[in-house]
């Protein structure tokens, strides 16, 4: 009993670990979910909009209806730490997005979102002719 009550709350971050909240959510490009195989990165920032490399990354890949769950560093622990993140979608293997996404600048980290304690749902809206900027995502939870 000692050791699932151990390994359930290593699921939450642990004591000692950092606090993460669970995010999943469906990429869409035009409306219509992308492809299996686009790699969904949140990268922790500071509150003023700078990365934060002392909190690591969180990533996860889409299935074939666009959906993607987040792992905590190389983990398999779901999650991200909880806090600022700016966003990156990474091309899937033979699969392009606009430029302003795939980029792998500062134009790629169009998305913020603030990941909270418990589960949240990130959907993540892409356009193929994106407006410059930066957007702050909804959360659903």
């Amino acid at each position: 009993m000692a050791l699932l009550s151990a390994l359930a709350f290593a699921g939450c971050g642990g004591s000692d670990g950092p606090k993460l909240g669970k995010v999943s959510g469906t990429v869409t490009l035009d409306g219509q979910p992308v492809a299996a195989g686009y790699v969904v990165e949140f990268i922790p920032h500071t509150e003023e909009g700078r990365p934060d490399s002392s909190r690591r990354t969180s990533n996860g890949t889409t299935d074939d209806s666009g959906n993607y769950v987040l792992k905590h560093g190389t983990s398999e622990i779901e999650g991200a730490e909880i806090g600022k993140h700016g966003i990156v979608i990474a091309n899937a293997q033979e699969k392009r997005l606009p430029g302003a996404y795939s980029s792998g600048g500062d134009d790629a980290r169009a998305f913020w979102v603030t990941v909270d304690s418990g589960s949240q749902v990130v959907d993540i809206p892409l356009d193929s002719s994106p407006t410059p900027g930066q957007v702050d995502l909804e959360k659903k939870k």
